[in-house]
């Protein structure tokens, strides 16, 4: 009797458990969409077929791609009749475009904060989900509570490098200003920041010695592991790293709950 009600409760949740709805087969070749996928322990799906070689994910044992916006035609050969999400890329598009029965999706995510880029890859995933009400639910309240957080905050001004600080203390060539983690700060906590109109930008000589004692400064690099890595390496200069602090949506949502506290 207990084994016939543990069968029939494993049928019953697997019915209402969250998956992917869709014969096709799914290729990830954007980060907002992989990291959403894994948020929603959905990589493991049958019907995920690869995802890039460069999206920081863990515990995917499944096939990569690798080239990213260098992948091509002959790549895809045998991925007709697929549905496939890729970064903002003419050079791929113009090569994906070219497949037969397939659902070509670009996820245009450049310029956007991190919550913008969350609501977006929400967006296009939804309609291949199914009975993922509920999970989504519960990603979407911790963002909220991350959101109205960062609402709250009164940070110092802060410029953030694409890349760490050398032991030297040499400055990376870029600044992040409007685009991903940094610009949900400037739109949200209203941080000081480089000032700039551009995503990226290599900085001035002259700038920066008017910011260089009255900011705060930290490089921000990706990394494989959970933890945020935070390392103090003078007053006021600082390396972080974190798993997915590079990629646009939801990891980078995690990236400022866990990175913010060290900056108070």
């Amino acid at each position: 009797m207990v084994i016939k009600f543990l069968i029939l409760f494993c049928i019953v949740f697997k019915s209402y458990s969250c998956e992917i709805n869709s014969n096709k087969n799914i290729y990830s070749l954007s980060s907002p969409i992989t990291l959403l996928l894994e948020e929603l322990e959905l990589l493991g799906s049958k019907s995920i077929s690869a995802i890039s070689i460069f999206h920081p994910v863990l515990n995917y044992s499944g096939k990569k791609l690798a080239g990213g916006v260098f992948l091509t035609e002959k790549a895809f050969k045998d991925k007709t009749d697929s549905i496939i999400f890729f970064d903002e890329s003419k050079d791929l598009k113009r090569n994906l475009s070219k497949l037969e029965n397939s659902i070509v999706i670009e996820v245009i995510s450049r310029d956007l904060g991190s919550f913008e880029a969350y609501e977006l890859s929400k967006k296009m995933i939804k309609p291949y989900l199914k009975n993922c009400k509920t999970k989504l639910a519960l990603v979407d309240k911790r963002v909220n509570l991350i959101k109205r957080s960062l609402n709250k905050i009164d940070l110092k001004p802060i410029v953030f490098y694409l890349s760490h600080f050398s032991k030297s203390l040499k400055r990376p060539n870029l600044v992040i200003v409007n685009d991903g983690f940094v610009k949900s700060l400037i739109t949200i906590s209203k941080i000081k920041t480089y000032p700039s109109t551009l995503g990226y930008v290599n900085w001035s000589g002259r700038i920066m010695n008017n910011l260089k004692d009255s900011h705060i400064h930290v490089g921000v690099e990706d990394n494989k592991n959970e933890k945020l890595e935070f390392k103090k390496l003078s007053n006021n200069i600082f390396n972080t790293s974190y798993r997915g602090a590079l990629s646009p949506g939801i990891r980078q949502i995690f990236f400022l709950e866990k990175l913010i506290p060290k900056l108070l």
